[in-house]
């Protein structure tokens, strides 16, 4: 059966939603920055080595964790603010059982300004930085932590994103009672795309050998191209004459629950349309808080035609966006049964 297919994760973020009632924004082109530039991302010791990987982190949300309007807006609203702190300024997790919340960082070992910065996945005992190789060098000491293997890797995200509080919803939840899990999906390659590069710079400013590692940008839902592949659409046909209709089929490819805040929606619009497009039908999934996707979960949509083709249009409604996004445009072929 031919049919197009998505795949991706979406990832939690401080954004609420926007009423719908204004013209969506056309998709963009290629991924974009969800934020601004960090403003003290320089600052960081870590800068002066990894200038690349500072620059990428400078525009994610991980940096922007504490800062964030919007989180600190939804901060002021709380009787126990303090509950929130923990994931937006954590402590080292290295520090952190496996699966726990970690609790707050102290000032005094780095600024709350830099969020989730290098030194939450990081730091390790006695100065030492962690990393998936534990290459020698004379900036630090460095050692080699299987959580940054491809096998544990989720193990450093899990504590936080299966947490529920506030707006966010724990859409990692799932990997703390289903631990299998990990042994398909992966945060990390799904958010933090692979590269190989020179990943620091010696004392010289000279850069060290290429390497195989992960970009830092984190993708998140805010990039439309990369929260198109959250959902798998096919369409079929079954039925001819009067009882002749469509199905289309949306998979939540994401790898975990989808939306991951309470106040984000998502809307797909589907058409059905004849040989030359005209639409003959047309029905609409919403996907909010309430009628989320949970992992791996399909709906169904009935169109009470016999279609040649279906198009689908899907927005974004979160409330940092200036106007709903669209993140997917598509035509598919459908199947006969």
């Amino acid at each position: 059966m031919r049919a197009t297919s998505f795949l991706a994760l979406a990832f939690a973020a401080s954004c609420l939603w926007l009423a719908s009632g204004q013209d969506p924004a056309t998709a963009p082109s290629a991924p974009v920055a969800p934020f601004a530039r960090h403003a003290l991302a320089d600052e960081l010791d870590c800068a002066t080595c990894h200038a690349t990987i500072v620059d990428e982190w400078a525009t994610s949300a991980h940096a922007h964790a504490w800062i964030d309007a919007h989180y600190q807006a939804e901060l002021a609203t709380k009787q126990r603010p303090e509950s929130c702190h923990g994931c937006h300024i954590p402590t080292p997790l290295a520090e952190v059982a496996t699966h726990q919340k970690p609790p707050p960082r102290k000032a005094e070992l780095e600024a709350h300004e830099f969020g989730v910065s290098c030194l939450t996945c990081h730091a390790g005992p006695e100065g030492a930085m962690l990393g998936p190789y534990g290459a020698a060098t004379k900036a630090h000491p460095t050692l080699r932590d299987p959580r940054f293997a491809q096998e544990r890797s989720n193990e450093l995200c899990i504590g936080c994103h299966a947490t529920t509080i506030g707006p966010v919803i724990g859409i990692a939840r799932d990997y703390v009672t289903q631990p299998e899990l990990a042994q398909t999906y992966s945060c990390v390659n799904c958010h933090m795309d692979e590269v190989e590069r020179s990943m620091a710079t010696d004392a010289n400013d000279e850069p060290l050998a290429p390497r195989k590692g992960r970009s830092h940008t984190l993708h998140g839902p805010l990039n439309a191209e990369f929260l198109a592949k959250a959902f798998d659409i096919v369409a079929r046909t079954e039925g001819t004459g009067p009882d002749a209709r469509t199905l289309v089929v949306v998979t939540n490819a994401a790898g975990h629950r989808v939306p991951g805040l309470l106040d984000r929606r998502f809307e797909l619009v589907v058409d059905a349309l004849d040989a030359r497009g005209a639409k003959l039908a047309s029905t609409t999934l919403v996907v909010d808080q309430r009628a989320f996707l949970a992992l791996n979960e399909r709906k169904e949509l009935v169109l009470p035609v016999a279609a040649e083709q279906v198009r689908v249009r899907a927005t974004h409604h979160a409330r940092r966006l200036p106007r709903p996004v669209v993140f997917l445009e598509r035509v598919l072929p459908t199947q006969a049964d």
